[in-house]
């Protein structure tokens, strides 16, 4: 056998050293061999961050809700959003991977000019998927085979919009190919089909999004090489495309055109894929591993190939999972990273470059909270929103300046968004309006800012507000608008849900739900629609452009005529007024208040706000808002800003519906 040398001589020649080198590009890739061709899986863990007075704990993983990337290692450049919500990219750019418009390599992080706020990214060899904070699909990069999923097979070098017409909540690059989940729930994929890795029943290549299956309970997807794993709602495991090496993991070495089951259990909450590889996690904190096993990436101590999924070892407190080119990643539940596999380059970070059959542990640090393994490089985030980088480094995609391989970590990035949970619909849990919602979640780093959503080659990314425990009635709702940067937190990683909300805060969320546009424009001074906010600022859309979109698009009628009162709190009954106005501009269905009504509000009679407090909780508008005391002076009383997340969030549900 060859020995493997990602040290490329000349960009566009064939290196003979090894079997498919990243800059020789066959007119396909080989069906089967030593292809290195990775495609990263990021942050495959589903977890939630628990924040202590003294490091974090990640908890168990759980189904529900999974976890979307905010950054990815891939092929040889990485990504990653920051909390400002911008993309930063860096690394390998020969197919125009990184979205700037150039070829250029980078061997530092960089922004990407573009007009969205992102949620959740994934890189494949050298093409990218990425979803913004409104729901929005786009893609570049390399485009043999049509994996950016726009009908052609030219490569982009910008970001081109996928299916304007739908919004999607999961995306995962693969080498050639491309998978994501909708809003609903459906799976598609596109690009390169020769091992059935697209899942839809047959091979050939697909240049636009083609739907997998009729199910509707897709969760969490990721993308290897050339095989595909995917979670359902219900915990169940599913996998198809190349299976040589059993990384499909249902026994048998035959490729599988269709998502097939991996077993009966329904307790899978996580998963990462490689390049002939893959990694899962169950709701009991075990590891698993399947496929090829030669570089010690399944991690049992051995070199044998896995058909089916291998329990690692015997700990049970492992939280997030990664799977690269022929190595692993892994955090437990205390904060500390693990690795083991293919080490040539120092991709596993433990200053050594011997390939580890077994799991070695990576320095002492015990504040990571999320990785990504690209093919022969490794990232990792802690929960000060630092990115940490290691292993190959030749086109400068470890983004420390240099092309100097590292055995250990080398911080290179910081303010980068954390993971974030997001919550799934599902036919097994609730019909409620507020309780279920799709796979985008949020959260915000340690950042002032509002940010992200997400997906993933395995799930999406935010950390967790310290004061917002799971446990918290309005958890799904704050993570939830996190996600899309529609609301934000303090820079001591809190949310503060009892505090209260101005009226131009509350202009300002309730127009970043309803997805409107805003420029610096819609605020004029001499023909302002209300004379106590002041002069506008114009390097600033805050407040009064929000103020100026909320007021004419029928959200607002102000506090007077000619008055907005934008320092003043905001009552509920003031909110759920706005937030009826809201669903009636966006033409959301609201069933009149029928006989039957016997709600919470029934005997309240405002003569401004009475009608849409009963309308609003008739349509489950007002679902898992905690009334307490008085119906009529909850109403009365100054909303607070988890009131607002909540009701916002089932706005939000109900204009994607």
């Amino acid at each position: 056998m060859q020995e493997y040398d990602p040290s490329p001589t000349k960009k566009g020649t064939y290196r003979p050293k090894h079997t498919a080198s990243a800059r020789w590009l066959p007119t396909r890739p080989p069906r089967r061999g030593w292809a290195y061709l990775t495609t990263l899986v990021v942050i495959a863990a589903v977890m939630t961050i628990v924040w202590t007075s003294v490091a974090p704990a990640l908890t168990i993983p759980k189904l529900d809700p999974p976890v979307l990337p905010t950054f990815d290692a891939g092929g040889n450049q990485s990504l990653a959003i920051g909390t400002d919500g911008k993309l930063r990219a860096w690394g390998d750019n020969e197919k125009g991977g990184l979205g700037d418009g150039s070829v250029e390599d980078h061997r530092q992080p960089f922004v990407i000019t573009s007009n969205h706020l992102w949620a959740t990214i994934s890189a494949g060899e050298w093409h990218t998927l990425a979803i913004a904070t409104d729901g929005t699909l786009w893609a570049w990069g390399w485009n043999s085979w049509g994996q950016i999923g726009d009908g052609s097979i030219t490569e982009s070098r910008l970001p081109v919009q996928i299916e304007p017409s739908y919004k999607w909540k999961a995306a995962a690059a693969g080498y050639g190919h491309s998978l994501a989940i909708r809003s609903d729930g459906s799976l598609w994929a596109w690009g390169y089909n020769f091992n059935g890795q697209l899942g839809v029943g047959g091979i050939g290549d697909r240049y636009t999004p083609t739907r997998v299956n009729y199910d509707t309970d897709w969760v969490a997807i990721v993308a290897g090489d050339y095989h595909s794993l995917a979670l359902k709602a219900d915990g169940s495991l599913w996998a198809w495309g190349l299976n040589d090496h059993g990384e499909v993991g249902d026994g048998d070495i035959v490729d599988r055109y269709a998502p097939v089951r991996i077993g009966q259990e329904n307790q899978w909450v996580s998963i990462a894929a490689g390049e002939y590889h893959s990694l899962g996690l169950k709701t009991d904190g075990s590891l698993w591993a399947w496929g090829m096993n030669t570089y010690g990436q399944i991690g049992d101590g051995t070199t044998l190939n896995r058909l089916n999924p291998t329990l690692v070892n015997s700990a049970s407190t492992w939280a997030v999972i990664g799977a690269g080119g022929r190595h692993s990643l892994a955090i437990k539940t205390d904060g500390s990273l693990w690795s083991w596999g293919e080490n040539l380059r120092g991709e596993l970070g433990d200053d050594t470059t011997t390939m580890r059959t077994g799991m070695v542990r990576v320095g002492t640090k015990n504040d990571w909270v999320a990785l990504s393994a690209g093919r022969s490089h490794s990232l990792g985030l802690t929960d000060s929103g630092a990115i940490w980088a290691w292993g190959y480094n030749f086109y400068g995609q470890l983004g420390d300046s240099t092309t100097i391989e590292r055995h250990t970590p080398v911080q290179v990035l910081t303010d980068v968004k954390s993971s974030v949970t997001t919550t799934t619909s599902s036919t097994t849990t609730s019909s409620t309006s507020s309780t279920t919602s799709t796979t985008l979640t949020t959260s915000t780093t340690g950042g002032t800012t509002t940010t992200t959503s997400g997906s993933t080659t395995t799930t999406i990314a935010v950390t967790q507000f310290s004061d917002v425990p799971a446990t918290h009635p309005y958890f799904e709702a704050i993570m939830g608008l996190g996600a899309r940067a529609i609301i934000g937190g303090y820079s001591d990683h809190t949310f503060r849900p009892d505090e209260p909300v101005l009226r131009k805060q509350f202009a300002k969320m309730i127009v970043g739900v309803m997805e409107l546009p805003v420029t610096e424009d819609d605020w004029n001074d001499a023909t302002r629609p209300f004379t106590d906010c002041g002069l506008d600022d114009l390097n600033s859309l805050y407040p009064h452009d929000y103020i100026a979109v909320a007021k004419a698009n029928g959200l607002t009628e102000g506090k007077t005529a000619t008055s907005f009162a934008p320092n003043a709190q905001i009552t509920r009954a003031q909110m759920i007024t706005m937030v009826v106005r809201a669903a009636q501009h966006a033409n959301i269905p609201l069933t009149p208040v029928g006989a039957d009504y016997a709600g919470t509000f029934k005997k309240y009679s405002d003569a401004t706000h009475g009608a849409n407090v009963k309308l609003a909780e008739y349509n489950s508008l007002l679902d898992d808002l905690q009334v307490t005391g008085s119906p009529a002076a909850w109403l009365g009383a100054t909303a607070t800003r988890g009131d607002v997340a909540q009701i916002l969030w089932n706005l939000l549900q109900m204009n994607q519906e």
